[in-house]
């Protein structure tokens, strides 16, 4: 019999995935993060199967799961990212 014990260090941190996000079904847009802000754009492009959503840079900036998003800023850019 071996024994595993748990891993040393940090346990990683959680991810938010898609489910944490307000969806409108029908629309396939974003209604509100997990942290409740809202987008500043949030289409659905049916011919690619995802939605394109862009977010303030002072809503993003300050949240408390900006570690864990996947919605990213490059350089001088509102927070931006797609789901599918």
């Amino acid at each position: 019999m071996n024994l595993v014990s748990p891993v040393k260090g940090k346990e990683p941190e959680s991810e938010i995935s898609i489910c944490d996000f307000e969806i409108d079904e029908k629309t396939n847009t974003v209604i509100t993060y997990p942290a409740g802000h809202k987008p500043l754009k949030s289409q659905y492009d049916s011919k690619k199967k995802r939605t394109q959503i862009v977010m303030a840079i002072s809503a993003c900036s300050s949240c408390e799961h900006r570690s864990e998003c996947p919605i990213e800023r490059k350089r001088n850019d509102p927070f931006t990212g797609c789901i599918t």
